[in-house]
């Protein structure tokens, strides 16, 4: 009986910590919090390439195949080349240790020839791009002023070549407040307390049956 007893309390505690806890879940994974939207608007002269960008600063590059490409990085050197299904990364280019949030070691030089080391296979790569994220500490001043309401923070540019034609990416970087998104997920709570009512009624039917089993004739 103590065995049962126990079951029951365990069940009752499980399901009143999923019913407390459901709402402050749902809040923090809902996107609560305002947050940083990074976005290509245009591509100039794209000659066949893709690219996508994200508030935390990945950078999703795609070449176009058969064509060699040339991505420049922040001194506008030779950073990466995509070229016969290959990406090769300047281990020349300063922007490439940076990038990595490595030092810059001396033999580092924007002005110098490439040297080109093969990186990943394939026509996609992603790297982390300090042009198209915020970099500060704090937020900029518009959004401490106002972080409830949507701000547009600069425009970014990465740039380069597609077999020696110039090519631009163009894009935005902006302060986007989410709602709190505590709408439809509130049903859940009755829905909780339906699975705790539930729960505790099925102990207590297994309680009675393990009982009347146990009583001697």
């Amino acid at each position: 009986m103590a065995a049962t007893l126990g079951g029951v309390k365990s069940v009752v505690v499980a399901l009143l910590v999923a019913l407390v806890g459901a709402p402050a879940a749902l809040a923090h994974g809902s996107g609560s919090k305002q947050g940083w939207v990074s976005s290509v608007e245009r591509i100039v002269n794209a000659g066949g390439i893709q690219a996508e960008a994200s508030g935390d600063g990945h950078f999703k590059f795609t070449a176009p195949a058969g064509k060699t490409v040339i991505v420049d990085g922040y001194s506008n050197e030779p950073y990466l080349r995509f070229a016969g299904g290959k990406v090769y990364e300047n281990e020349l280019a300063p922007t490439a240790y940076v990038n990595r949030d490595e030092p810059v070691p001396p033999r580092a030089d924007a002005k110098a020839a490439p040297r080109w080391n093969e990186a990943a296979t394939g026509r996609t790569y992603t790297w982390h791009d300090h042009r198209t994220h915020w970099m500060g500490t704090n937020e900029p001043a518009a959004v401490q002023r106002d972080p409830h309401k949507a701000h547009h923070i600069f425009d970014w540019r990465v740039s380069g070549t597609v077999d020696a034609k110039r090519f631009a990416i163009i894009g935005s970087l902006d302060w986007a407040p989410t709602k709190s998104g505590l709408g439809w997920q509130w049903l859940l709570v009755p829905v909780l307390g339906a699975a705790l009512l539930y729960g505790l009624f099925v102990s207590f039917v297994a309680a009675r049956r393990r009982g009347t089993t146990a009583r001697p004739a």
